[in-house]
């Protein structure tokens, strides 16, 4: 989905179904247990897997130097006219975003919404402030 693989899966820990990004799976295993697979119908971009409201919508825009690894990922994205990239990423939760702009270390900027680029700056000013 835009980019990213996700796992639907039942999680012991949780005693429930989740939803799992791929590349954060640390590890997997395969067991000598069988189950029914149920219909699920996973468009997370379209509707809140989880219930609840449709997904807001941020604006990143990436700087040059990510942006082949963007473009690679976010087919979605647009070249402008520095080589930088800009694209609206939809977002359920502002934790969420925040690690998902966090994750490129200044490489990408939220140009809104007011809210979500006031979550960003702010977590960034807490990690600057820790480890400064």
């Amino acid at each position: 989905v835009g980019g990213d693989w996700y796992v639907v899966a039942f999680c012991r820990l949780a005693g429930a179904e989740r939803i799992f990004r791929f590349e954060r799976i640390k590890s997997a295993a395969v067991l000598d247990e069988h189950f029914e697979p149920r219909g699920i119908d996973l468009e997370p971009y379209r509707a809140n897997p989880w219930g609840g409201e449709p997904p807001q919508l941020a604006r990143l825009v990436f700087s040059p130097d990510v942006a082949r690894f963007v473009g690679e990922r976010r087919p979605t994205a647009r070249l402008l006219g520095d080589g930088s990239l800009v694209d609206d990423i939809p977002y359920f939760s502002l934790n969420w975003l925040t690690s998902e702009v966090l994750k490129y270390r200044g490489e990408a900027v939220v140009t809104g919404p007011a809210e979500a680029r006031g979550a960003v700056a702010a977590a960034a000013a807490e990690l600057a402030a820790r480890y400064s």
